[in-house]
């Protein structure tokens, strides 16, 4: 029974796991810069630069990933 419990427990985790990478994924592939949507199209360079900046977006993929687990994670600092 336990033996059982563990491996739904696994599972369950392998698919949490799976939706959040998916989602992220998702977010980050399209060819939408999220910085030029929050400001509109007459934003000049320097604050969308700031913007992206504030959101994260300058940094690297693996960063910008880890950053976004620990805010959907209670649990993970």
């Amino acid at each position: 029974m336990l033996q059982y419990t563990l491996k739904k427990f696994g599972y369950g985790f392998l698919v949490l796991l799976g939706v959040i990478l998916v989602v992220f994924f998702l977010f980050n592939v399209l060819p939408v810069n999220s910085a030029r949507l929050t400001l509109g199209q007459r934003a000049d360079v320097a604050s969308v630069e700031a913007i992206e900046k504030e959101l994260g977006l300058n940094l690297p993929m693996y960063q910008r990933l880890f950053k976004y687990v620990g805010e959907v994670s209670p649990i993970w600092v």
